[in-house]
C-alpha cells in the first residue's frame, strides 16, 4: 500500500490536513483514498470542487468497488461547487463559511451518519487578497473539526496558489500532506493565537514546547536507530557464524560421502574375488556362502549408489516409457532369479490382470533409473516377504502414474522410523534395519524425477510401497516433496 493510502486511512478524529499538491493525478489519488476510508466506515463525505475533479474522483471510487451512485442517492457522498462552499454570496466570508461547516457537521449527526469528512479547494473563490480572512477561517475550521471529531483535507495547488495564501494555509493546519507523506507541521500556529484569543506570550510558550517536542522526538529516533544498528550488527555476526558452521558441516558431509564411496569400493573388491573363488569350491561350501556373499555385494552396491547420489546429479535423459510394460519385464526378470519356492509376483494391476490386457501407462522418464526403482522395490518385497506373494499394481492417476508393491512381512512396526524414509516408515526388528538403506537410493531417484515414495505398514504385517511418478519430465527443484 502506498504511503499516502496508509497515512490518509489512519487519520484520526479531529485531524485537519493541508495538502500542497503539484499534480492533478496526485490530488485525485489522495482525495479518493480519503473518501474511500470514510465511506467504508459509514461517514458522510462532502467534496467542494469543480465538476471535472468530482467526476475523476467518482471514477476512482467506482474502480475500487464502491457503489458511488447509491452513496450519492443516500446522501453519503455530496458534491458542492467551490463557489457554493466558500462564497455563495459572491464574496468569501470566513465567519459565515465556518458557521455553515459547523451546521453541515451537526446535520450529518442528525441524519444518522457515524462521522463527517470534508475536502475543499477554494480556487476561483478565494483570492490572494483574502489572506487574512483565509487564516481566520482555517483557524476556526481547525477548532470545529477538533471539537466535533470530524476530519478535513484542504487542497492547495502549489503551482497556482499565491505564496501569501500558501503561507496562510501552512500556518493554520497541524498536518500537511506533501509528496504522499503525512507530516506534522511545526509551523502551525495554535488557533487561539491565530484568532487573537491569546497574545504573543502564549505563542512563545507554544513555540518553546514545540521545539522541545522536536528535540525529544529526534533523541528518541537517534536512540532507536542506534539500537537497530546494534541489533543488525549482532544478527550479521550470527549469520556469519552460522554460515561458517554450515560450510564446516558441508565439508564434513562431503568427507563422509567420499569415505562411504571408498569403503564401498574396498568392500566390493575382496567380495568379488571371494565370489570367484567360490565358483571352484565344492557345492556344499559354495551353497552355504553364496547367500551372505551376495547380500554383502548388494549392500556394497547400495552404498556405492548412495555415494553417487551425493556426489552429483546423474544424467536423467528421458524417453517415452510404458510403465506397465516395464514393470512386467522387471517383475519377470526378478521372479526368474528368485530361489525355487520363494516369493512370486501376482499381476501388475489392481485387478491382477496380465499386463498385455491393460492399457499402457505412458510417461517421459529415464528408463534406466525407472528400471532400478522397480527392481529395488521388488527386491525389498522379496527380502522381507518371507515367502508370501507380492502384488504389483500400476495405476493411471492422470498427470501421475503410481506403482504399488504390496506384501506381508510379520514384525513390521508402523510406529518406528526408518533412516531411509523418515518418521513413520520402518521396521521394528534388526532384520529390517537395512530397509532404510535399500530404499534410500530409490527415494532419491524418484525425488529427482519429481515424484514421491510412500510406505504404509499395518500391525497385521501388511506392507505397501507406492511410487508416484509425474508423467512429464520434472526435476526435484520443480516439485515440493514432503517426507
Amino acid at each position: 500500500m502506498p504511503l499516502v493510502e496508509q497515512d490518509l486511512s489512519a487519520l484520526g478524529p479531529g485531524d485537519h490536513v493541508c495538502m500542497a499538491h503539484v499534480s492533478t493525478e496526485e490530488k485525485h489519488q489522495a482525495v479518493a483514498t480519503f473518501f474511500a476510508a470514510g465511506l467504508t466506515r459509514g461517514e458522510r463525505c462532502v467534496y467542494a470542487t469543480g465538476e471535472a475533479h468530482f467526476d475523476a474522483v467518482c471514477a476512482r471510487l467506482m474502480a475500487a468497488g464502491l457503489p458511488v451512485s447509491q452513496l450519492r442517492a443516500g446522501g453519503a457522498f455530496v458534491f458542492m461547487s467551490s463557489r457554493d462552499a466558500y462564497a455563495p454570496s459572491g464574496t468569501f466570508d470566513p465567519v459565515d463559511t465556518a458557521v455553515r461547516l459547523a451546521a453541515m457537521i451537526d446535520q450529518t449527526r442528525a441524519d444518522g451518519f457515524v462521522g463527517f469528512r470534508g475536502t475543499g479547494e477554494g480556487e476561483g473563490a478565494i483570492g490572494p487578497e483574502q489572506r487574512e480572512p483565509l487564516i481566520r477561517y482555517e483557524a476556526a475550521a481547525d477548532r470545529i473539526l477538533r471539537n466535533s471529531g470530524a476530519r478535513g483535507l484542504c487542497l492547495y495547488d502549489r503551482r497556482l496558489t499565491n505564496a501569501s495564501v500558501m503561507h496562510a494555509a501552512l500556518c493554520t493546519h497541524p498536518l500537511t500532506l506533501l509528496g504522499g507523506r503525512l507530516c506534522d507541521n511545526p509551523f502551525c500556529d495554535p488557533s487561539s493565537y491565530t484568532l487573537k484569543e491569546v497574545g504573543i506570550e502564549r505563542r512563545v510558550d507554544s513555540m518553546i514546547h514545540a521545539i522541545l517536542r522536536t528535540y525529544e522526538g529526534d533523541r528518541y529516533n537517534r536512540a532507536m536507530n542506534e539500537a537497530l544498528v546494534r541489533e543488525a550488527t549482532g544478527l550479521a555476526t550470527q549469520v556469519g557464524t552460522a554460515q561458517r558452521h554450515e560450510a564446516g558441516l558441508r565439508e564434513a558431509l562431503s568427507m563422509r560421502d567420499t569415505l562411504v564411496g571408498m569403503l564401498a569400493r574396498q568392500v566390493q573388491r575382496p567380495l568379488a574375488a571371494l565370489a570367484r573363488a567360490l565358483e571352484s569350491a565344492d557345492r556344499q561350501t559354495s551353497d552355504g556362502l553364496r547367500e551372505p556373499i551376495e547380500s554383502l555385494l548388494r549392500l556394497g552396491h547400495q552404498i556405492e549408489q548412495m555415494a553417487a547420489f551425493v556426489d552429483g546429479t546423474p544424467d536423467l535423459g528421458c524417453e517415452d516409457v510404458d510403465l506397465r510394460e516395464l514393470v512386467g519385464a522387471v517383475s519377470d526378470e526378478v521372479d526368474a532369479t528368485a530361489a525355487p519356492g520363494g516369493t512370486t509376483f501376482r499381476g501388475t494391476s489392481g485387478l491382477r490382470h496380465p499386463v498385455a490386457t491393460l492399457a499402457p501407462v505412458m510417461g517421459h522418464w529415464n528408463r534406466a533409473s525407472l528400471t532400478e526403482i522397480i527392481r529395488a522395490l521388488l527386491l525389498v518385497a522379496l527380502d522381507h516377504g518371507w515367502g508370501t506373494p507380492v502384488d504389483v499394481a500400476v495405476d493411471d492417476l492422470g498427470p501421475v502414474a503410481r506403482l504399488t508393491v504390496r506384501f506381508r512381512s510379520p514384525g513390521m512396526d508402523p510406529t518406528r522410523g526408518s533412516a531411509g524414509l523418515g518418521p513413520g516408515h520402518g521396521a521394528a526388528e534388526t532384520d529390517y534395519d537395512r530397509m532404510g538403506l535399500q530404499l534410500w537410493t530409490t527415494r532419491e531417484s524418484v525425488r529427482r524425477m519429481g515424484g514421491t515414495v510412500g510406505v504404509c505398514s499395518w500391525p497385521d504385517g501388511r506392507v505397501s510401497f507406492t511410487a508416484d511418478l509425474p508423467r512429464a519430465a520434472q526435476t526435484a527443484a520443480q516439485t515440493v516433496v514432503l517426507h
